[in-house]
């Protein structure tokens, strides 16, 4: 059997696209290299860069059939903090890319604003 993967699907994609980042310390970005920047409320977030892999997998119906699709790169995660708020601004992967807000809830625990996305694809 053979499939024309040029082909439109059968409907588009109902809901987001579940992504994975996992990240870690970029090396040489100053991060451990002193006292760690953290937000006001007196968290644990360490702001800096940090190296990043990313996943993300898909499902979407063409002409009846599921295709399963997973992507994945690498890229540098931007931390960044003002008073409660935090900024992650996530670049230089082929496949994911978006800066998302967060609101820290507690020392260790943050919460997204509304109405942000992360490009995948």
């Amino acid at each position: 059997m053979s499939r024309d993967r040029g082909c439109t699907p059968d409907v588009p994609p109902s809901s987001g696209v579940p992504a994975l980042l996992v990240c870690d310390v970029s090396k040489g970005n100053g991060v451990g290299n002193g006292p760690p920047h953290t937000t006001a409320t007196s968290s644990r977030f360490v702001t800096g860069a940090y190296d990043c892999t990313s996943s993300a997998d898909s499902v979407v119906t063409y002409q009846g059939v599921e295709d399963h699709s997973s992507v994945g790169g690498s890229g540098t995660l931007a931390l960044t903090a003002n008073g409660t708020r935090l900024e992650a601004i996530y670049s230089g992967d082929a496949n994911a890319t978006g800066t998302l807000d967060f609101v820290a809830t507690s020392d260790s625990s943050a919460s997204p604003a509304a109405g942000q996305t992360i490009t995948v694809g």
